[in-house]
């Protein structure tokens, strides 16, 4: 095994671990907004100032409940709700593919000329 290969692999694996994770956004909604359902993952801003973030248990007229948390409605300053972000998602993926793929040029034109100088 050559020199550089196993830290080309290195980076290739880690590349394609980070675009696979996916992105995420927070999107701001109303308080008792029908966009809020069971499962979702929030973050709260409550009038005190203080904030909650957890994934919804069950959603009332009155209330939002998950993780042991109850927060009222007329408690909420701003609610966001975590998405997926499919868009950035396909933007970091074509990224890691062009930065792989002009990593792999680099090696083999360093392998290239190397051979050719020996």
């Amino acid at each position: 095994m050559k020199r550089g290969t196993f830290r080309l692999r290195e980076w290739v694996c880690l590349l394609i671990w980070f675009s696979l994770s996916g992105c995420t956004t927070f999107k701001m909604v109303t308080a008792g907004s029908p966009e809020i359902e069971v499962g979702d993952h929030v973050r709260i801003e409550k009038v005190d100032g203080s904030v909650v973030e957890f994934e919804i248990e069950s959603v009332s007229s009155e209330r939002i409940t998950g993780d042991g948390l109850s927060v009222l409605y007329a408690e909420i300053e701003t609610v966001q709700i975590r998405k997926p972000a499919p868009l950035k998602t396909a933007g970091a993926a074509t990224a890691t593919l062009l930065v792989i793929a002009a990593a792999a040029s680099i090696y083999l034109l360093v392998d290239t000329l190397e051979s050719i100088a020996d």
